[in-house]
């Protein structure tokens, strides 16, 4: 399943940065279960995202279905209510608001954001996925599929499904990618057996342990990009074209 990242309807209020959580968690340590960490589309890198330390003020809109209620600002976080009045003017002007002004905008799958899943920005110089398992919430200008699979991730950042991307989509001239949806749904991931999937697995943990340590990976890519060609039968010719 692909999501797009949570609107705010009002950026200024509710994406805060470092010094802002501090302040609102030393007046109310309970503050620090609504301020989550949050990655924009910047941020996200192929195999690794760079955490600029900002943060969401997480006053969801609740989710019916989930019986999961919506936050009450006003009542349970009063300084976090506090802080957000000084905005009130252009919170409830805005058209993305959930039951009162102070809440964020209706989403039905906002508990999904602290698992493990596969995050990418909507713009970028070729495709970049990147694993999150820490728990990060990201905007709408990124997406997640909710899955923390290790060799979906290996075949998404692979030369040959960036080939195939760029084959069926409209680019911004020749410096970078939009991130459709309709289009990542058409990248087609062949279902094999775990087994199979391990020496992906292998790869990938490599690779994000060394991009965690500034090291260089151009080896272990090419060695996915080496099975995901033998993944899809491509030929000698094939693989010229696409390299």
């Amino acid at each position: 399943e692909i999501n797009r990242g949570l609107i705010s309807g009002f950026s200024e209020a509710f994406i805060i940065d470092e010094n802002t959580k501090n302040e609102l968690i030393i007046k109310d340590e309970k503050n620090s279960e609504i301020i989550k960490p949050l990655l924009r589309g910047k941020n996200i890198r192929r195999y690794k995202y760079e955490s600029n330390n900002q943060y969401l003020i997480h006053t969801h809109n609740g989710n019916k279905e989930k019986k999961i209620k919506p936050i009450d600002v006003i009542n349970d976080y009063p300084t976090v209510f506090e802080y957000l009045k000084t905005f009130q003017s252009s919170l409830e002007k805005r058209q993305d608001k959930g039951n009162h002004w102070s809440n964020l905008r209706n989403c039905v799958y906002f508990d999904q954001l602290e698992n493990p899943k596969i995050i990418y920005p909507d713009i970028a110089k070729g495709l970049n996925f990147a694993l999150d398992e820490s728990g990060y919430f990201i905007n709408n200008t990124a997406y997640f599929l909710n899955t923390g699979n290790r060799y979906l991730l290996a075949v998404l950042n692979s030369k040959l499904a960036s080939f195939y991307y760029n084959s069926i989509t409209v680019q911004l001239g020749t410096m970078a990618n939009r991130a459709f949806t309709i289009y990542i749904e058409q990248i087609p991931i062949p279902k094999i057996p775990d087994v199979k999937q391990q020496p992906f697995i292998i790869l990938v943990n490599q690779i994000i342990e060394q991009k965690q340590q500034g090291k260089d990976t151009t080896t272990l890519e090419a060695k996915i990009d080496e099975l995901v060609y033998k993944l899809y039968d491509l030929t000698a010719e094939e693989i010229k074209i696409v390299e």
